[in-house]
């Protein structure tokens, strides 16, 4: 498993009622990515939230998707405040 913490500057796919999540994250360093996973019940997701995600990397298995390339498949995340995200942007730099 592996780790990655960004945030979300906005869903592909959130409908309420369904789980399943796509979203594009915005890491404080780095080029941004794709991830896929299912919510938490107690723990919303939204855009512009900081996360720590825990999962693995993988290519969408559907040929519609390919082209993407690596998306990050979460299992799991921990909320950090959108406050988080400023303060950390401020440590690394």
């Amino acid at each position: 498993m592996k780790s990655v913490t960004g945030r979300i500057a906005y869903f592909t796919f959130n409908k309420v009622g369904i789980p399943d999540k796509y979203f594009w994250v915005d890491p404080p360093e780095g080029k941004g990515f794709f991830c896929k996973g299912r919510q938490i019940p107690g723990k919303e997701l939204t855009a512009g939230l900081m996360l720590q995600l825990t999962g693995d990397w993988k290519i969408n298995q559907n040929p519609k998707y390919r082209y993407i390339g690596p998306q990050f498949y979460f299992t799991s995340y921990e909320i950090i405040s959108s406050e988080g995200y400023v303060f950390y942007s401020r440590l690394i730099s």
